[in-house]
């Protein structure tokens, strides 16, 4: 097997690991509606029944609404017909499998990373057994996409920057 092909396979087997879930067995709806619901949860815990700072609030919920957006894409993935009722009581063993589903992709968002990052040239990597090890990150320029949208470093010349000001005036 080529070093491709085996970072292919080891690719799909950790999406098909992140993919399963509890959660299945409730059909779209009700598997979309807990996952939200949890989040609602989360953000209701550390703004009012355990206030984090102001400025933690904003990490926390920023990295909690980029993991259940894997889940979500999952589930629009997975279930062909959408359209079933949504059961508004909490089960407590719903709650704890969407909670656990998003817990795991918290981690998962590394791999969402890593892959990427590989196939698009910027690190290579290497697999030995269960262990996936990266070149030296530090030699290469891993600027985020939130960034890039301000300096555009990596294709300047076909991306126009945004006016810094005119953004922060659309804040006020």
């Amino acid at each position: 097997m080529s070093k491709e092909e085996e970072i292919a396979l080891v690719e799909r087997e950790i999406d098909e690991a992140f993919a399963e879930s509890e959660l299945f067995d409730l059909g779209y709806s009700q598997a979309v509606w807990t996952l939200l619901s949890v989040v609602e949860d989360h953000h209701s815990k550390i703004r009012v029944y355990n206030p984090l700072a102001e400025e933690q609030q904003d990490i926390y919920i920023d990295g909690l609404l980029n993991a259940l957006t894997y889940p979500l894409q999952v589930c629009h993935k997975k279930f062909p017909f959408h359209n079933t009722k949504i059961n508004r009581q909490l089960i407590d063993d719903d709650y704890e499998a969407a909670n656990k589903w998003i817990d795991k992709a918290e981690d998962y968002t590394h791999f969402c990373s890593i892959f990427p990052l590989y196939h698009n040239g910027e690190i290579e990597i290497n697999i030995s057994g269960n262990k996936i090890t990266p070149t030296d990150w530090t030699k290469y320029d891993l600027s985020y996409e939130a960034y890039d949208r301000f300096v555009k470093k990596r294709h300047p010349e076909t991306c126009e920057s945004p006016n810094p000001n005119k953004i922060a005036e659309r804040k006020k």
